[in-house]
C-alpha cells in the first residue's frame, strides 16, 4: 500500500550525497523543497523516490501526478520537468546510474543489453523501501541488489532502445563531448557536418529534444559535477567546463540539480571523502587548489 501525503513537510532535512566510485552510482536525498525543475536532462539514468509531498513530473512531455511512494524512472537524456503541486513542497531521494551499469546488471539478469531503463512511474512499496535502504546505507552491493529488483519490476513498462543519431548530430556531439572546455560556435561546426545551422538545430530538436546550445550546457553542467567531485575549486570548475564565470556555472547547476555547486561540493567532500550532508546554516569548505599543470591534465582526462 502506498503511503498517503502527510499534512505538512518538515521545515528542512539536510541534503545527503553518496558517491560509489566502484559502481559509478551516485545518490542523494533532498529534504522539504519547493524547487521547480525546468526542462532538462541527464547523461545517466535517474531513479527518483518521492518521499513526501506531491509533484507533477513530465517525461518527454507525458505528465505524471506523483504521490509519496512513487518511483520515477528517467532514461538517460530524457527531457523532463518536476513541479511541486499546491506549493507545499516535496522531499525526494534520487540515484544517478550510468547506462553501462544498467546494461551490466541487465546482462546478469539475462535481459537484452540493448534495452535501457524505461521511462515511467511505478508504485511498489517493497522496492521503494529497498531503494531507500540502499540509499541511506551507501552500500554499493545494496545499490546493485536494488537495481536488479528495479529492472525486474520495470519489466512491465515499455523499454526504450538505445538511440542511434544521424551522422550530423553524432558528429556535433563528438565536438561537444571533446571540446566543451572551449568556446564552441555552431557556424564553425556546420561546415564539418554538412548541414546548415537551421537544419542542425532542427535535427537536434527532433532527435534529442534540445537545441545544440541546450545540450552543450547540459553536458558542461554534468562535467562540472565530475570536476567538483574530484576536488576542483568552483572557480576552476567553471573555467575547465567552458562557463563564462562561476555565477554562470551556478545558474545552470542549480537548474539541473536543484542545489548550488557549493552545496554539492560540501555534500560530497566531508572528512571521509565519500559521504556528506549540508544545511542552510553550513558553509562550503575550501577545496584543494590545483596547479595550472594539474588543470591541464584534468581537461585532457575529461576530453578523452
Amino acid at each position: 500500500m502506498i503511503a498517503q501525503p502527510s499534512a505538512g513537510l518538515p521545515l528542512r532535512r539536510p541534503l545527503q550525497a553518496t558517491f560509489r566510485s566502484d559502481l559509478e552510482i551516485e545518490s542523494w536525498s533532498v529534504g522539504a523543497t519547493r524547487h521547480t525543475f525546468m526542462p532538462h536532462a541527464h547523461p545517466s539514468n535517474v531513479v527518483a523516490l518521492i518521499e513526501d509531498g506531491e509533484v507533477l513530473v513530465t517525461l518527454n512531455q507525458t505528465p505524471f501526478h506523483c504521490r509519496p511512494g512513487a518511483i520515477i524512472l528517467i532514461t538517460a537524456w530524457t527531457r523532463h520537468t518536476a513541479t511541486p503541486i499546491d506549493g507545499r513542497g516535496w522531499a525526494y531521494s534520487s540515484f544517478s546510474i550510468p547506462t553501462s551499469t544498467v546494461h551490466r546488471t541487465a546482462d546478469q539478469l539475462k535481459v537484452s543489453p540493448s534495452i535501457s531503463l524505461p521511462n515511467g512511474v511505478i508504485y511498489n512499496s517493497g522496492l521503494f523501501k529497498s531503494l531507500q535502504s540502499s540509499q541511506h546505507a551507501g552500500d554499493g552491493q545494496a545499490n546493485l541488489r536494488a537495481l536488479r529488483q528495479l529492472l525486474s519490476a520495470a519489466g512491465g513498462l515499455a523499454g526504450q532502445s538505445v538511440s542511434r543519431y544521424s551522422a550530423a548530430v553524432a558528429s556535433t556531439l563528438e565536438v561537444f563531448h571533446t571540446q566543451f572546455h572551449q568556446p564552441i560556435r555552431l557556424m564553425d561546426v556546420v561546415p564539418k557536418v554538412g548541414l546548415s545551422i537551421f537544419r542542425l538545430i532542427r535535427a537536434f530538436n527532433e532527435e534529442l529534444g534540445f537545441t545544440p546550445h541546450e545540450y552543450l550546457m547540459l553536458w558542461r553542467t554534468e562535467q562540472a559535477r565530475h570536476f567538483i567531485r574530484r576536488g576542483e575549486t568552483l572557480a576552476q570548475t567553471a573555467l575547465l567546463c567552458g562557463f563564462y564565470d562561476q555565477p554562470h556555472l551556478n545558474r545552470h547547476f542549480k537548474r539541473v540539480y536543484g542545489l548550488t555547486p557549493a552545496q554539492y561540493a560540501f555534500a560530497v567532500h566531508d572528512a571521509t571523502g565519500r559521504t556528506g550532508s549540508i544545511s542552510s546554516k553550513k558553509s562550503a569548505p575550501q577545496l584543494p587548489i590545483f596547479t595550472s599543470e594539474q588543470a591541464k591534465t584534468s581537461v585532457s582526462a575529461a576530453s578523452a
